[in-house]
């Protein structure tokens, strides 16, 4: 783990000043990053190194866990452009590496021998899978184990329209083609499952909803509509306590003004809190205020101390007035991604 800090020069001279980097978060990052190949460039690495600096000098934040560390180089891994310096051979070798595998074994169990069924694919692909098996289990009322099950033997039928929410940058109210999509629970799309994703929109023609126009929707009631509620879990990521990592969709969406208290059902006021720390600001033992400039959220403790979150959502650094990234154009994002292009060579 330590070695990798060779290739990461203003992390190094940090951890020489502060000493931040212990043994578990020195090897996240060795293992997040092993990705690269040999011959990375250091103008690739320095992107990376400016991203990890500023990730351990954040003011008033608590250290990164492995988790924090892990999702933000991932998230920076899943914007390159498979067609920047693009090596055939390598591009070859790589895809025969990560075809679609299916492989039937043993286990062993406190039950006795038992067998087991491995499916590896892409992110898309299992996205797809995911999204048809849940609606399937919700329709028949059916755990997971066993639609899939009755699904494999043909007991039953695929619930008729499974629906799989797909995040992805945009222009003019379209997708651009060919670009990284955000899959829930499964994360960004790679250029293999990049690829996937854009036959599959071919196949079942997507119901767009632009989130700009999520974003300022109000209803008079109490619950939002399922595209605020999806748009605020996209947004927020996880519970918004800092050091909280319970995913989003298993949140509450909570009401920072409280409702009973004139606060609007609106994506403004709508945050993803687990129930433990929804207990904590119900018990008002702690309050919290977002700062739309630029995602992270001020808590503010009955004892007078604070903390700063940042947002793990994947809407944060598209819609910020200091991280317009949505907004930018084709050209732009190609110029950006181009950047670390030597992923996939």
């Amino acid at each position: 783990g330590y070695a990798r800090l060779r290739d990461l020069p203003r992390l190094r001279a940090l951890h020489a000043t502060l000493k931040l980097l212990d043994v578990p978060r020195l090897a996240a990052i060795d293992k997040t990053l092993r990705v690269l190949p040999p011959d990375t460039a250091p103008e690739t690495f320095a992107i990376f190194d400016d991203a990890l600096v500023a990730l351990f000098t954040r003011s008033g934040h608590t250290l990164p866990s492995l988790w924090s560390i892990t999702r933000r180089l991932r998230r920076l891994i899943a914007e390159v452009d498979a067609s920047v310096n693009f090596n055939p051979q390598r591009r070859k070798k790589r895809e025969e590496s990560t075809a679609p595998t299916a492989t039937f074994h043993p286990v062993s169990s406190d039950y006795g021998e038992r067998s087991a069924l491995t499916l590896t694919a892409d992110t898309a692909t299992m996205a797809a899978i995911g999204s048809f098996i849940r609606a399937t289990a919700k329709e028949h009322k059916l755990g997971l184990a066993d639609s899939i099950i009755k699904l494999l033997t043909g007991s039953l039928n695929p619930a008729p329209a499974p629906v799989l929410h797909i995040f992805t940058p945009g222009s003019d109210r379209a997708r651009t083609p060919g670009s990284s999509a955000y899959l829930p629970g499964f994360g960004w799309t790679d250029a293999d499952a990049t690829a996937v994703l854009e036959d599959l929109l071919e196949f079942f023609p997507p119901t767009t909803i632009n989130l700009d126009d999520v974003r300022n929707q109000r209803v008079g009631g109490y619950s939002p509509t399922a595209a605020m509620a999806a748009y605020v879990r996209a947004r927020d990521g996880t519970c918004i306590f800092p050091g909280c990592h319970t995913p989003a969709d298993n949140c509450q969406l909570d009401h920072r003004i409280p409702y009973n208290e004139g606060g609007e059902t609106t994506p403004e006021n709508l945050f993803t809190l687990c129930q433990h720390h929804h207990n904590v600001k119900t018990d008002r033992r702690a309050f919290y205020i977002p700062d739309p400039a630029t995602g992270e959220t001020l808590w503010i403790f009955a004892n007078r101390t604070w903390l700063i979150s940042e947002s793990n959502g994947i809407l944060t650094g598209q819609i910020t007035p200091s991280n317009p990234r949505w907004r930018s154009t084709p050209a732009s994002s190609h110029a950006a991604r181009a950047r670390v292009a030597r992923f996939n060579a």
